[in-house]
């Protein structure tokens, strides 16, 4: 790289100011709509049934910082060509050629596996969550090739105020899901309403991406 080239800042102080304002928001809505399962949980049901949420989303929430730790290192390439159609593309099915087969893999030894794992990580105890830890897998699995993948590209492409409206939206719908199926189905209940919000969120980021790259010449 040739240092001695001037950079030249195409932005104003607005520009900066907003996008650096929009994602600080959808960083904290983010983390509330990982701590507001809990919070709704607790105060729906009882702390035991927190105990064995919180154990089951344990192991699946933290696989995503594989898709974290992969994008980070890209996004530096990805806002650089952020008006190259075909590197957006391209980026986009080189990342699935990768994390398909990763995202099933993953899927298949946890369901094989999942009495083994809660007990072997978790204790004995904790048996009769291995329904809602395979639902949270799958979500954030899911998660990893939709709503991680989709909205790191619409932060690198500077659209992080359709970020935050997103994470609005996930905020209230995992809030009325929870109430509709939480006192029913108790932890299993909060499982599908925290997936259903993933997915929901997952399918808008992609709609958003994809009308951004129509847009493209």
């Amino acid at each position: 790289m040739n240092f001695s080239k001037r950079c030249i800042i195409t932005f104003s102080k607005k520009e900066i100011w907003t996008y650096g304002l929009f994602t600080a928001g959808t960083a904290v809505l983010s983390d509330m709509l990982f701590s507001l399962d809990i919070i709704l949980i607790g105060f729906l049901l009882n702390e035991s049934a927190v105990a064995g949420y919180k154990t089951a989303i344990l192991l699946p929430s933290n696989l995503t910082f594989i898709a974290l730790t992969f994008m980070q290192s890209d996004f530096p390439e990805l806002a650089k060509h952020h008006k190259d159609k075909f590197f957006l593309k391209n980026y986009i099915s080189n990342y699935y050629k990768i994390f398909i087969p990763l995202c099933l893999t993953i899927f298949v030894a946890f369901y094989i596996l999942k009495d083994y794992i809660i007990v072997l990580f978790f204790g004995e105890k904790y048996r009769g969550i291995e329904s809602a830890f395979i639902i949270l897998t799958s979500a954030f699995l899911l998660n990893m090739l939709m709503r991680n993948l989709y909205g790191n590209l619409l932060s690198a492409v500077g659209k992080m105020a359709y970020n935050t409206i997103v994470s609005i939206l996930a905020l209230i719908v995992l809030v009325s899901l929870s109430i509709l199926l939480v006192p029913k189905y108790g932890v299993a209940g909060m499982a599908i309403a925290q997936s259903i919000t993933l997915l929901t969120t997952g399918f808008l980021l992609m709609t958003g991406f994809f009308s951004y790259i129509r847009k493209l010449s």
